[in-house]
């Protein structure tokens, strides 16, 4: 992206493009954080709304109705249409941050005077992980509610 001068010496862009480089950056950041702001705010509601409706059902008079069990089928399919949402969110938000590393790549050294951003801590430590990891445990339980539901309501 960058030319070298005789001494193979990378020549930086002029200023304009560097502050053209610096606006998508900061466009894409602005993005990525929009994206996880939302993933954070689901991720603390949909187990919370779901652990209240859980034991709200539980301990009612409704538990051993039909409603009870049609009020946790719904919320099955409601948390797993949020969680292929969510899926949907990571795609886009992995997308922009191969859009960030690849500027950073190619321009970290100019905008910040350094050449790479810091590591990791491995790869179990993801947001990802934790998406897929809640909203498993979360339609899970909701599942596990539906049958016990509907096999005490075959028990009548």
């Amino acid at each position: 992206m960058f030319d070298n001068d005789m001494n193979n010496n990378v020549i930086p862009p002029p200023v304009k493009d560097a502050e053209i480089i610096m606006k998508i950056y900061n466009e894409i950041n602005t993005n990525i954080r929009f994206t996880d702001e939302i993933s954070f705010k689901l991720l603390g509601l949909v187990p919370f709304v779901s652990s209240v409706g859980i034991l709200g059902l539980g301990m009612s008079d409704l538990s051993q109705s039909p409603f009870a069990a049609l009020i946790s089928i719904f919320a099955v399919i409601v948390t797993s249409a949020l969680f292929i949402w969510e899926i949907r969110n990571m795609q886009i938000c992995k997308w922009w941050i191969e859009r960030l590393v690849k500027i950073e790549s190619e321009n970290l050294w100019i905008m910040f005077g350094c050449k790479s951003r810091p590591e990791g801590h491995g790869r179990i430590i993801r947001k990802t992980v934790a998406q897929y990891l809640i909203y498993s445990i979360t339609i899970s339980s909701w599942i596990t509610f539906s049958i016990m539901i509907l096999s005490d309501l075959s028990r009548i």
